[in-house]
């Protein structure tokens, strides 16, 4: 069992099979478990569309993002940011085989070579602060406010790629 953090008894870290869940999906679960009763913004495939819900984490379960503004799948989060330093745990990164191997790892890697650099994700300009397991963990400026960004590495196709469309982070 990899258990990296407990809170008031609860297990964030958990057991990951190999599967084709363990590279990103249960990454995304455990830290969703590990803000719950916070604020955070959603980003989430709807369709081939990319939204930002804001929404309060009220629970985690079987692969499913409850909120008091709808319920994700947490397969279809590309993101959650929030307004603070969320102080989470990241899984630690391993060497994988199958899908996760080609998808998820290359950018995992990448993206850990850049720790406290500054680049550029899907049009947001953010210092990348921890990279974990299928996430990275960034802090960038929207819009004048600091905001923190969880992002899934299977989500980002490219780094420092100049975009010009609208920012993916922003609500609608």
């Amino acid at each position: 069992m990899n258990t990296l953090i407990k809170n008031e008894g609860r297990d964030f870290m958990g057991h990951f099979d190999k599967s084709l869940c363990d590279c990103c999906v249960c990454p995304m679960q455990c830290v969703l478990k590990q803000l719950i009763g916070r604020n955070i913004n959603v980003s989430v495939l709807f369709g081939s569309d990319v939204i930002a819900v804001p929404a309060n984490v009220e629970r985690v379960e079987n692969f499913i993002l409850f909120t008091d503004n709808g319920d994700f799948a947490i397969h279809s989060i590309i993101a959650i940011s929030m307004d603070f330093n969320p102080q989470i745990q990241l899984k630690k990164i391993e060497k994988n085989i199958g899908e996760c191997a080609c998808i998820e790892d290359p950018m995992t890697n990448l993206l850990h070579s850049k720790i406290n650099q500054n680049v550029n994700i899907v049009g947001l300009d953010a210092i990348i602060l921890k990279v974990g397991e299928g996430l990275v963990l960034a802090k960038g400026e929207i819009d004048g406010m600091t905001l923190f960004f969880i992002i899934s590495t299977c989500f980002i196709t490219a780094i420092d790629v100049p975009i010009r469309q609208t920012n993916l982070f922003k609500r609608i």
